[in-house]
C-alpha cells in the first residue's frame, strides 16, 4: 500500500501537473506551504483536503470521459472510425 504522501503528491502531478504546488493551493484553498507539508509528510493530509481531491479528480474524469466520446461521434461521422458492436 502506497503512503498517503505518495498518493497525494501522484493525486496532485494527476490533477495539477508535475510542479503542482501553486495550482493546488490555488484549488484546495490553501497556502502553497501547507500544500509542500503535506507532500512531504511534514504534516497529514486532513480528510477534508481528501475529499476536495476526491471531488476535482471526479468532475475531471467526467469531463474527459465527455471529450472522449465527442472526439469518437466527430471520428464516426466523418468516417474515420466505426463503431464495433462486437
Amino acid at each position: 500500500m502506497l503512503r498517503s504522501t505518495e498518493v497525494f503528491d501522484r493525486v496532485c502531478k494527476a490533477l495539477f501537473g508535475e510542479t503542482y504546488d501553486a495550482v493546488a493551493a490555488k484549488e484546495l484553498h490553501v497556502r502553497r506551504d501547507t500544500v509542500r507539508h503535506w507532500s512531504t509528510g511534514r504534516r497529514g493530509v486532513p480528510p477534508e483536503i481528501w475529499l476536495k481531491l476526491h471531488n476535482i479528480a471526479s468532475a475531471q474524469a467526467l469531463r474527459v470521459t465527455t471529450a472522449i466520446h465527442e472526439i469518437e461521434e466527430t471520428l464516426i461521422a466523418e468516417g474515420h472510425m466505426t463503431v464495433n458492436h462486437g
